[in-house]
């Protein structure tokens, strides 16, 4: 078993500002997607908004699913276990929420675009091109954080969770970064 070396009364304010990111973009996420679901029983439900109707609520949902409900969990999980395993305290948590606020802005910068009509039209990469610089901002602030953490490690052992979980943050961006073409 595995005993860290660091304080245990440590808050982790980044995995909680991650963690309640995922829960408001649930909330949300699951709000746009009942809208949706609600155009396609009914649909003069709220024609007469034009920031709902189906082509924008779609995308806003799965894109609110996908960057506001499961990656941001995902890095509160990863956030929550690399300072126990590496026995190491997270390398800053300054930055940790920061980036957790960044995201938030950068999600709603999304959200809001996409309901106003500005997408790209491709599935998945929905976001306006400008958002897609903030998304790819974003996963930096998070690698940097990730990696820092990793280098400044009391554990010598680099179990392969720590492997995967560096790797998913990396690789993510970098497949976002090029997925959506961002140096256009």
């Amino acid at each position: 078993m595995i005993t860290a070396d660091i304080d245990h009364r440590h808050e982790h304010h980044t995995v909680k500002a991650f963690a309640l990111t995922s829960g408001l973009w649930f909330a949300l996420a699951t709000t746009f997607g009942l809208i949706g679901a609600s155009l396609l029983v009914a649909p003069d439900f709220l024609s007469n908004v034009e920031y709902v109707h189906f082509g924008r609520i779609r995308p806003m949902h799965v894109n609110a699913v996908l960057f506001g409900f499961v990656t941001p969990g995902l890095v509160a999980v990863a956030f929550y276990f690399l300072p126990k395993l590496l026995r190491t305290r997270l390398y800053s948590e300054r930055l940790g929420v920061a980036s957790a606020v960044v995201w938030n802005l950068t999600l709603a910068a999304g959200m809001v675009g996409v309901a106003l009509g500005h997408s790209q039209g491709r599935e998945y990469a929905e976001l306006p091109w400008s958002v897609d610089l903030m998304v790819v901002a974003s996963f930096a602030l998070v690698i940097v954080n990730v990696l820092m953490t990793i280098r400044r490690r009391t554990e010598p052992i680099l179990y392969v969770s720590i492997w995967y979980a560096a790797a998913a943050v990396v690789l993510t961006a970098c497949t976002y970064a090029l997925g959506n073409v961002v140096w256009k």
